[in-house]
């Protein structure tokens, strides 16, 4: 339903890129007029998507071992990421152990879209609970194109456990950014400045 909007020349932007799968899609849609940045916090994840990208033979993907939020800075990530040898998969954990022993951490960048981007026309955020803080990181790329279409995979209990909320999310959708949300699943959503119809969605009408 997402790909199906993406239009050639675009330029758009993976948070939680993971091994690349959406990744490949869009870079085949925007063509190579077009541009897909795709951002991986996980390092063991991280080499899985290079990987793709060079086996797929994408010349117009940027891909960034980073973490996406508000402020730029560091984020501090357990080693056994870097392996990807974790129970949770996708998860950033904290750094609590439920043994005695401390949990060994590693830093990754953690950077600003609005820094590091100059035009955003689709972006697919799917970052386990982060979803306002990326949001909060780029009101200067929603400022440059009020069509910019934003697709969210959202998880309620994620986002509680980093100190953000439903509402919160909600506000910054439709209060600050005028979005309309589009609920397509369970925990997937569109979001864009124009009132979508069903004729937008091909796979559902």
């Amino acid at each position: 339903i997402f790909e199906s909007l993406l239009t050639s020349g675009w330029v758009c932007c993976g948070v939680g890129a993971h091994v690349g799968d959406y990744t490949v899609e869009m870079a085949m849609l925007v063509g190579p007029q077009g541009k897909v940045f795709a951002y991986e916090t996980v390092p063991h994840y991280f080499n899985l998507l290079k990987n793709t990208v060079s086996a797929n033979q994408l010349t117009n993907v940027v891909t960034r071992l980073a973490a996406v939020g508000a402020k730029r800075g560091k984020l501090r990530v357990p080693y056994a990421l870097l392996t990807g040898n974790l129970v949770n998969h996708g998860r950033i954990l904290k750094g609590r152990s439920r043994s005695k022993e401390e949990v060994e951490m590693a830093e990754i960048p953690l950077i600003r879209l609005d820094d590091d981007l100059e035009w955003l026309d689709a972006i697919k955020v799917d970052c386990e609970g982060y979803e306002v803080e990326v949001l909060k990181g780029m009101e200067k790329l929603f400022s440059k194109n009020p069509n910019l279409l934003l697709f969210l995979e959202i998880h309620e209990r994620q986002i509680q456990e980093v100190g953000s909320s439903l509402k919160e999310l909600a506000c910054l959708l439709m209060q600050k950014f005028l979005l309309h949300v589009h609920q397509i699943s369970y925990k997937h959503c569109i979001c864009s400045s124009k009132t979508l119809s069903l004729e937008a969605f091909p796979r559902i009408s």
